[in-house]
């Protein structure tokens, strides 16, 4: 279940020619589906700058904080009558 997801435009000139699309996913349970079913929707949305990079929150650190502190997410999952 994805709990919140994060979009930033990133460049990293050691490994990148150009800059490209990155979405930050704060989820729980299996990140390789979480991966693959996110994937999948951004496969059929045009976007400017290919490829698009998933990457998952951990909790670690490093990059994350950026996320996690820096900016507002994209979309963070409701909680239903503050239940879930």
């Amino acid at each position: 279940m994805v709990k919140r997801a994060y979009l930033a435009h990133f460049f990293d000139p050691e490994r990148d020619q150009k800059p490209h699309t990155l979405i930050a996913i704060e989820s729980t349970g299996d990140w390789d589906q979480t991966a693959a079913g996110a994937g999948l929707i951004a496969r059929n949305v045009a976007v400017p700058d290919p490829p698009v990079d998933f990457m998952p929150i951990t909790g670690k650190g490093g990059i994350e904080d950026y996320f996690r502190q820096g900016i507002k997410p994209f979309y963070e999952k409701k909680k239903f009558l503050g239940l879930f």
